[in-house]
Order: C-alpha cells, then sequence, then structure tokens
C-alpha cells in the first residue's frame, strides 16, 4: 500500500485547530492529561479503523473524540456547544499538510452524557472512509493470454 496523503497525526490536529479557534476560552487537552486540567475543557482523542478490503484496497477511517467537562452542569450551553461543533465542522474538514489540501467528509456526528453527574458530555466525528488502492507488487510477468480447455462429456454418462 502506499503510504496516505495525510496521517492521523495530522486529522488529530487539524481538528484540535479547529475546535480552539472555535472556542477559544476553553482549553483543549490530548487525552494524556490526568492531573492539573482546568474547567471548563475538552479533551480529545482519534480513532483509526482500517480495514483490508483486498491485498490491494485498504479503507482506512476516523473517529474524533471530544469530551467536554463543564465547570458546573448547565445543559443549555452544552447543546450550544453541541450546535456550534456541528455547525463548524459541517460536511467536511480540510487537512492542510505543508502545500497540499484534502477535504476529509465528515460521517457523522453524534453526542452523549458520560458521567453520573451529567458534567462531561461526549461528542463524536465520524469521518467518511476512504480507500487506498495500492499497487501491484507482483513480480512475475502478466499473462498475455489464456486458454480454456473444455471437457466434453461422452455419450452415456
Amino acid at each position: 500500500m502506499k503510504k496516505p496523503l495525510y496521517t492521523i497525526v495530522d486529522v488529530k490536529k487539524t481538528c484540535n485547530e479547529l475546535l480552539q479557534t472555535t472556542f477559544p476560552d476553553i482549553t483543549v487537552y490530548g487525552n494524556g492529561v490526568y492531573d492539573g486540567y482546568t474547567r471548563p475543557s475538552f479533551f480529545t482523542e482519534i480513532l483509526e479503523t482500517s480495514n483490508n478490503l483486498s491485498p490491494y484496497q485498504r479503507s482506512l477511517g476516523y473517529s474524533y473524540k471530544i469530551t467536554y467537562f463543564e465547570t458546573t452542569h448547565d445543559e443549555k450551553r452544552c447543546l450550544e456547544i453541541y450546535e456550534e461543533i456541528l455547525y463548524v465542522f459541517g460536511i467536511d474538514v480540510t487537512i492542510r499538510m505543508d502545500d497540499r489540501k484534502m477535504r476529509l467528509l465528515v460521517d457523522s456526528i453524534d453526542f452523549q452524557w458520560i458521567d453520573t453527574n451529567a458534567d462531561k458530555m461526549q461528542i463524536t466525528i465520524d469521518f467518511a472512509d476512504t480507500v487506498q488502492i495500492g499497487g501491484r507488487t507482483e513480480t512475475e510477468d502478466i499473462a498475455e493470454s489464456c486458454e480454456t480447455m473444455v471437457r466434453k462429456e461422452s455419450e452415456g454418462e
């Protein structure tokens, strides 16, 4: 398979930047922070799914998860944040790498409450799978023709 046009790091970096630009007053943390964070804040993580479709094709998908830690529970504010994320992430996200840009289509966006105190909301953005097509890897010569033999059944069988 060829190297992908963008990496999982490119996707997370772009999503984090979009989130930070949209909500400049809310700190964005990676999922490696356990202590010393402030509220309100976003914790983000990215998950990748990969399936081999054939020896020459692989599908690649991403889920970007945003967990919003509130200072105190305010359902109205949470829903406003969710709606803003729906608007900002929209139909696609443009991944920028050096001098190139790639659009990653958004498949779905949803949210759920993930704490019994209801002070944490998790938003999941699923991106549509892309299919990578690899090059020919065999080293043998390509057949120029193919013949088949038809076996005739003898009478009486």
